[in-house]
């Protein structure tokens, strides 16, 4: 016969806190509604007394593909540091604008991930992607530039009024069609590079 005698101390499961600190959280109020959140989240999950919390600030990526809010990509890093046996819930406040999302599985992260939404819940984004843009361009003529703008609320081809300024000169008005791909033209008017600014307006 052998006797064990053994002394065990049960571990707390970790609740990991992400905040979504991006640009398109400092609008709407959302960061304030984050912070609101992320308070009143912290405080509830420490009052229950079994579980670790720990908070991971994600910021839109630095990088010069300037490739977007990476979430996914963060949390995979602070996961890797921590147990993954005691990880019992992923708890992400953010507007939903991640651009990595695609990453996400169950299998990936073996633990619930649940999303708190910020923003206006009747509230929508309009979204400019450039397309296409133009290598090389001769002085004195014009180059085609790609562009598109997104909004959910419009039926595609209804148009749009945005305002072009090339190299800091005045802004002239110019009408593209919602959710759909449009060409505009961009005058050369020396060498060198050529500054273009498109800006969008909000919504009426």
């Amino acid at each position: 016969p052998v006797l064990v005698a053994e002394e065990r101390q049960s571990q707390p499961d970790i609740v990991l806190l992400v905040e979504d600190a991006s640009e398109s959280q400092t609008l709407e109020e959302r960061d304030a509604q984050t912070a609101d959140a992320l308070s009143a989240l912290e405080t509830d999950l420490q009052a229950a007394g079994d579980l670790d919390v720990r908070r991971l600030t994600v910021n839109r990526g630095a990088g010069p593909e300037n490739e977007g809010t990476l979430m996914m990509e963060a949390v995979e890093e602070a996961l890797a540091a921590l147990p993954r046996d005691r990880l019992g819930a992923i708890i992400a406040v953010t507007d939903g604008q991640i651009h990595d999302a695609d990453r996400m599985s169950a299998e990936q992260f073996q633990a619930p991930f649940h999303a708190l939404i910020t923003g206006d819940p009747e509230a929508s984004d309009r979204q400019l992607t450039i397309t296409q843009v133009p290598g090389f361009g001769l002085v004195g003529d014009t180059v085609s530039l790609g562009l598109q703008v997104d909004d959910t609320t419009l039926e595609p081809g209804t148009p749009i009024a945005i305002e072009v300024r090339v190299d800091g000169g005045p802004a002239s008005p110019v009408q593209v069609p919602a959710n759909r791909a449009e060409f505009i033209e961009i005058p050369i008017d020396h060498g060198g590079e050529t500054v273009v600014e498109i800006v969008v307006p909000t919504r009426p």
